[in-house]
């Protein structure tokens, strides 16, 4: 794409091929003196100043080996740069140049964004804002405004949770292939196919067990019967729970539910 000069790269090459002289000659030197000043023949400031002076070439070559790493290049690509004084910048991905920024000759930095602009064909990523995770085991799919609906992994590539309300910021991926988009077509996360024993229930319906696992007092043929629910989602006052069919009576408060299984004549 691009062939130039990079004064920051070659600079930090002649500073690490100047450290890489400087080291052997300043770590023999020490090794000398320390000999020496064991003997009583040097005084130990003396020592102590190659040691300064090897130190600061030490942090020269990590400065050095920083910016060689900062600029992606890789050990070829370096040691071209190294020889003839230019760096090459190749695509990334397989596409079509549809924009150019850089000039000939011209002096570029990091502050004017990209040198080139490719265009590829890629799957298309969506993102949805929720104020709550969607339950484990249920479908998700993003219907457009037009009505086409698209299946979604229901595994996030990526999240971000927003500090002022908590709220999260998903980037979903289609299942399988998906039809090209425009980029920001707007429409609808819909989360549908939960088991057929899921059920909405009040949250103080509910003890919490350990982790996702939970208990709800149910009657069971006139007799109340303590079960083990798995909590999918909780949104508001209301939990979303696996292990209760639609229809059946729950113990509304978790808190009293212990009264109803209580044998006669104790409070």
């Amino acid at each position: 794409l691009i062939r130039g000069r990079a004064p920051d790269l070659l600079r930090a090459q002649a500073e690490r091929a100047a450290v890489a002289k400087r080291l052997p000659a300043l770590q023999r030197y020490q090794r000398e003196l320390g000999q020496l000043q064991r003997d009583g023949m040097v005084l130990l400031r003396e020592l102590r100043d190659v040691e300064t002076r090897l130190a600061d070439a030490q942090a020269d070559q990590l400065r050095a080996d920083a910016a060689l790493l900062a600029s992606g290049l890789d050990a070829a690509a370096r040691s071209r740069a190294a020889t003839t004084g230019e760096i090459e910048l190749r695509a990334p991905i397989s596409g079509v140049v549809v924009e150019v920024k850089a000039q000939r000759g011209a002096l570029w930095s990091g502050d004017k964004g990209a040198l080139v602009e490719l265009a590829a064909a890629r799957p298309p990523r969506l993102v949805a804002r929720v104020l709550a995770p969607w339950p484990s085991g249920a479908t998700l799919q993003f219907r457009t405004l037009q009505g086409l609906a698209l299946p979604l992994d229901p595994s996030p590539v990526s999240l971000a949770v927003d500090a002022d309300d908590g709220a999260q910021r998903v980037w979903l991926q289609p299942l399988g292939d998906a039809p090209p988009m425009l980029a920001g077509t707007i429409g609808t996360l819909e989360v549908t196919g939960l088991p057929g024993d899921t059920s909405v229930v009040p949250l103080r319906a509910l003890v919490r067990d350990s982790g996702r696992l939970a208990k709800a007092l149910l009657m069971q043929a006139g007799k109340p019967t303590t079960i083990e629910v798995e909590v999918l989602a909780v949104q508001g006052a209301m939990a979303v729970v696996r292990g209760i069919r639609p229809g059946q009576t729950v113990a509304a408060e978790a808190d009293h539910a212990a009264q109803l299984g209580a044998a006669a004549g104790e409070p």
